[in-house]
């Protein structure tokens, strides 16, 4: 008797993106949904779904028929059977909370990166995004990682995570991607986009978001063509939000106006033109402050075109030896590695062949293989493992005594400090002493502010016991380093101060309701730009302790 395939659905939602004309809905990790996608297909391991939201189905269903999977069946959050799913594989977006709660499902994540953690000066998109994604995180479910970097970060940041459940698959270039050694196709894709046909250009993506750095690159590029007279390099600007790049730069750029003339926008450019306009490139200029992977420095390899990377975060991973590496915010270094291209042929075509080299170490096929070796062999331990966590829940709730909250205390190393706004844990031991002065965030002081803490913010029940099992659940969510914990409170704060000064019609005592006052107005002044954040909490911290 032939045995039953296990059945894998796909989180396919960002397949919608297929026919969108914007080169912002078509980021990395649009190609990575896409590309995981076909290698899964051509796998004959496992019976596959493919899942999206509501929204996108009308365009995933004509997408996969545009690729010659029609047959495949497509169900969203109302369609979907979880008792014929053996495993979720969340390639972007977390689970669903039904397939999230689900012991019977086991689940696989791709994790790209903690830019919010990392830059937390620097605004990023998505925010609700990766809210969610924090919440999500837990130890039982597996993870993909796409560098050894990327997998580093989220362990640091979220000690939740089972390391032995972690694994590190790297990206790989489309086969859109190649070595285009047709000068004609070449001088006709240049001729497209208004790139002059006997000068040599640096390419590079257009985006608007400040950790990709590119002003930073464009300002080194015009000071290197003010220095090196070089009046025949073009810097030219591939996808959209030309506009109001251009007006950035005008601000940042001395003497823009006399060199404008450097820079070219080409607008969007059709996929099948990409390998054409990256081959015939003097180098791809990509000095990223923060990568999870850097897929576009990959494809410009592939290429075959020379490669100035940023020496930071994943971005070694990928390029190995085979292309420059600088330091992301030194305009000296950027501009040495300009000129070492523009003089330097023999160095340049040196480049191009480690490249291509370096590229060929990198393919769908082989990770995807990889995930589907995993997602196979683990597969049914995860959901025994999640069927006897379930019952262990069960069993802690039949238990009255209560027990430590956090079990750790004062010392030099480690503290657990106070969370603002709680409502009063009225059935606690020692009443007098409100939530505020009970449970909490961790807040290290400065010189301790590089080891591992605990951190809490949520609600607790106001008019029954403590329910100690929830919290202590809650507190896997909430695990990190100082600068994570100064996240949480940044995202969560106002919020629940908010909520708990005025207490909803919850008979508050009068000294919470002050404590709470204080430190809202505190938080007010955080927000005018008197006092950093860091300053508050620890403001907070001394006014607690002297109370």
């Amino acid at each position: 008797m032939e045995r039953r395939k296990k059945m894998l659905v796909y989180d396919g939602t960002l397949l919608a993106n297929m026919y969108s004309t914007k080169n912002s809905d078509r980021t990395g990790v649009y190609f990575t949904v896409y590309n995981i996608f076909l290698q899964l297909v051509k796998n004959d391991t496992f019976e596959m779904l493919i899942y999206c939201e509501g929204w996108a189905e009308k365009a995933v269903r004509q997408a996969l028929a545009d690729m010659n999977y029609p047959g495949i069946p497509v169900v969203t959050l109302e369609t979907m059977d979880l008792t014929q799913i053996d495993l979720f594989f969340a390639a972007f977006a977390p689970p669903p909370d039904c397939v999230a709660c689900s012991a019977n499902i086991a689940k696989y994540m791709i994790l790209y990166d903690v830019t919010p953690l990392a830059l937390p000066d620097i605004e990023v998109p998505n925010q609700d995004w990766f809210a969610r994604l924090e919440k999500s995180l837990n130890g039982n479910d597996h993870y993909f990682c796409i560098s050894e970097y990327t997998k580093k970060d989220f362990l640091r940041f979220y000690p939740a995570i089972d390391p032995d459940k972690t694994a590190i698959t790297y990206l790989a270039a489309s086969e859109n991607f190649y070595f285009c050694k047709d000068g004609y196709r070449i001088s006709q894709i240049k001729k497209k986009y208004g790139i002059p046909q006997n000068k040599p250009y640096i390419f590079s993506l257009c985006t608007l978001q400040p950790r990709k750095n590119l002003i930073h690159a464009v300002k080194c590029f015009v000071k290197f063509v003010q220095e090196e007279k070089a009046e025949d390099l073009i810097f030219v600007l591939g996808g959209g939000h030309l506009d109001i790049l251009m007006e950035e730069l005008e601000r940042a750029v001395p003497d823009w106006r006399i060199y404008q003339k450097h820079i070219i926008g080409t607008g969007y450019i059709d996929d099948k033109d990409l390998a054409p306009l990256l081959s015939g490139a003097m180098c791809i200029v990509h000095v990223s402050l923060y990568e999870g992977f850097g897929l576009p420095v990959l494809e410009a390899m592939q290429c075959g075109c020379p490669v100035i990377a940023s020496n930071t975060t994943s971005l070694p991973e990928v390029v190995g030896d085979a292309g420059i590496l600088v330091d992301p915010r030194d305009p000296v270094a950027l501009r040495e590695a300009y000129r070492t291209y523009y003089q330097n042929h023999l160095f340049r075509k040196e480049a191009r062949e480690k490249g291509l080299v370096q590229a060929s170490y990198f393919s769908w096929k082989n990770c995807v293989q990889q995930m589907t070796n995993i997602m196979e062999s683990t597969c049914g331990q995860t959901v025994k493992g999640q069927l006897l966590c379930g019952e262990r829940k069960k069993r802690a709730r039949k238990i009255k005594d209560r027990r430590p909250l956090f079990g750790k205390v004062w010392t030099e190393q480690l503290t657990t400090l106070y969370c603002l706004g709680l409502p009063v844990a009225r059935k606690v031991k020692g009443a007098e002493q409100h939530t505020i002065r009970i449970f909490g965030i961790p807040i290290l002081k400065e010189k301790f502010r590089y080891y591992e803490v605990v951190t809490y913010v949520g609600f607790v029940p106001v008019k029954r016991r403590l329910n100690y099992l929830y919290l202590e659940e809650q507190v896997n969510l909430y695990m990190g380093s100082f600068d994570h914990a100064l996240y949480q409170l940044n995202h969560r704060i106002n919020h629940l101060l908010q909520e708990k000064v005025v207490g909803h019609g919850t008979e508050l005592p009068l000294e919470q309701r002050l404590d709470n006052v204080r430190a809202y107005q505190l938080i007010q002044t955080v927000e005018k730009g008197h006092m950093t954040l860091r300053d508050e909490l620890l403001q907070v911290n001394r006014m607690m302790h002297n109370t």
